[in-house]
């Protein structure tokens, strides 16, 4: 029996045994990719190698982490999945000018790199919150032709502009987002902890909350500061996206309004919308098994 054969073999046993169990076993490989303008990118792939690709993209403030829920799931038995950092975040690099996250096209460019990078065959992409203006970028300057499908959580991308309603609950949303642009580190703190307390509506397993606080931390504040810069608005992309998205929306979500989703999902020739009720903006990891069985049907869907 030659090599492939073996580790056909071996794979097949593998998944043979409970996929969560198997999952938290695999190990993650982590390399490096040079990204836009030559920003070294920390990226991540675990799970199976013959799989159909997802590659995950995080939000503002969070790393790859984020999506622990996901990379150690039972997902990793039949798919290949990468995530990485995006430019300013986690273990990617935080170049210091402006200009370096104001451009939308340095964020396609780090896209196209990771792609590029692990070869990935029209991989379906999962974007969360900030990373789906990532992706957005990356559609504007290279189209939809690489990729499979497309699944939007906690983000509505740009395709629509929410304009937040006046009151205590909006007040506290831009308080908190001043802290975490704050150069006084001591109000820096006090801003990341809140956000990691505020990502979703009932608690997260303190682990997972742990994480998301300190990876906060690991983004600068004048890399914030630069990102409110990069042009979000992304409505005159809708007609390009004519393949399956699929928008994953907490109805307890503060920043994006069921109605608002609803309207999205109105604009685009194959969306379909999935509500977690009673959940906030962090879905992936608030409802995680459901979260990945969705995913994994998404992801048979676009593969036929």
């Amino acid at each position: 029996m030659n090599a492939k054969r073996l580790i056909r073999a071996a794979w097949l046993a593998l998944i043979s045994l409970s996929g969560a169990a198997v999952a938290a076993t695999l190990p993650f490989d982590i390399s490096t990719v040079e990204g836009g303008g030559g920003v070294p990118l920390n990226v991540v792939e675990t799970g199976n190698p013959r799989g159909p690709a997802i590659l995950f993209i995080h939000g503002m403030s969070q790393s790859y982490l984020a999506w622990l829920p996901q990379l150690r799931s039972s997902l990793a038995t039949r798919y290949r999945l990468i995530a990485f950092d995006l430019r300013g975040h986690g273990g990617s690099g935080k170049p210091w000018r402006p200009e370096d996250y104001n451009d939308s096209r340095l964020w396609a460019d780090d896209i196209e790199a990771v792609i590029n990078a692990k070869k990935l065959e029209r991989p379906v992409v999962v974007a969360w919150s900030y990373g789906g203006h990532a992706l957005l970028s990356y559609i504007r300057h290279y189209g939809t032709a690489r990729i499979s499908a497309i699944d939007l959580t906690g983000t509505l991308a740009g395709l629509l502009q929410v304009v937040r309603t006046p009151g205590p609950e909006t007040d506290k949303l831009m308080a908190g987002s001043r802290m975490r642009e704050s150069r006084d580190l001591e109000q820096n703190i006090a801003g990341y902890r809140a956000m990691a307390a505020g990502l979703s509506a009932r608690p997260l397993p303190p682990e997972l909350k742990q994480l998301a606080f300190l990876t906060g931390l690991m983004q600068p504040g004048y890399v914030r500061r630069a990102m409110t810069k990069l042009p979000v608005q992304n409505a005159d992309l809708a007609s390009q996206l004519n393949l399956p998205v699929l928008l994953s929306m907490g109805s307890l979500d503060r920043e994006w309004p069921i109605a608002a989703c609803r309207q999205v999902v109105a604009m685009l020739s194959h969306a379909e919308l999935s509500i977690y009720e009673g959940f906030g903006h962090f879905p992936s990891a608030e409802a995680s098994e459901r979260f990945n069985r969705e995913l994994a049907q998404l992801v048979q869907r676009s593969v036929k």
